[in-house]
């Protein structure tokens, strides 16, 4: 298990730091798919705009919200910016990520351990936010056991995930096996069985995935033929766009749900 988290870690690092995504997302440090309404024009704004979604289904008193999977800090300061008064806390794996964290974020506290577990108290989070990561964890039906724990009774649970249709697709090394769920339906019975209640899922497909491989397309299209692409890369990125638009994901979802006011304890 550790020789696998150690990879992913690299792997993945790999892939974040490539200098082609951090020019396609500019001068934030995201890396999601974004929320694409009509006036959206970048993926900034898209991004921006997916921490809002997320964010709208947690009341506004909220104040003690933990990110996980913070990535490279940008959902948590957008989360900061939203909420300037909460306590924020961001968890991340990996230590080279979190270094950039507390660059982007720095009046948010980051810490260093695995989703599926935390080393937090119980009942000590108003909110937990996971962007587009959920279904990396090892495994998914801990990390929403785990923070279902460190929420308080009332607390909420804010996420996008993704559901896959198999695991013949070029990422599929990074989703363990037991991570992989038909539909919609299954993954509301997996997070009812972890505690949860008022649990609602909205499938942004649509508007999240399909647009975002749709513009990063059309993004790879101009850097060709401006100039500033090679043929090599520009064929190599046209060909995986397309194959993630079309043929790797069943559903994109926002969820949010809720630990009971009286809830006591969870049935592991």
């Amino acid at each position: 298990m550790a020789t696998f988290v150690n990879e992913f870690i690299s792997r993945y690092d790999q892939i974040i730091f490539d200098p082609l995504m951090r020019q396609y997302y500019g001068a934030k440090d995201y890396y999601n798919v974004g929320y694409w309404d009509t006036d959206i024009s970048t993926q900034e704004q898209a991004c921006d705009h997916l921490v809002e979604r997320l964010l709208s289904g947690m009341p506004a008193h909220d104040q003690t919200i933990l990110d996980v999977a913070c990535g490279l800090g940008a959902t948590t300061n957008h989360i900061a910016h939203l909420r300037p008064n909460a306590q924020i806390i961001g968890v991340n794996i990996s230590a080279r990520q979190l270094e950039c964290c507390r660059q982007s974020a720095p009046n948010c506290d980051f810490l260093q351990m695995d989703a599926n577990g935390f080393g937090l108290r119980d009942s000590s989070f108003d909110a937990v936010v996971c962007v587009e990561a959920a279904f990396h964890f090892h495994t998914r039906r801990d990390f929403l056991r785990e923070a279902w724990r460190v929420l308080k009774p009332g607390g909420h649970l804010l996420l996008s995930d993704i559901l896959f249709h198999s695991e013949q697709w070029a990422g599929a090394w990074t989703i363990p096996r037991e991570n992989y769920v038909t539909n919609l339906a299954a993954y509301r019975e997996i997070v009812a069985d972890a505690g949860f209640d008022s649990i609602i899922i909205d499938d942004a497909t649509e508007a999240c995935w399909t647009s975002y491989w749709r513009e990063l397309k059309r993004w790879i299209d101009r850097q060709h033929s401006e100039g500033e692409m090679d043929a090599g890369v520009w064929q190599m990125w046209t060909q995986i766009a397309s194959e993630m638009e079309s043929e790797a994901v069943r559903h994109y979802l926002l969820m949010t749900a809720q630990k009971g006011q009286t809830s006591m304890s969870c049935e592991m």
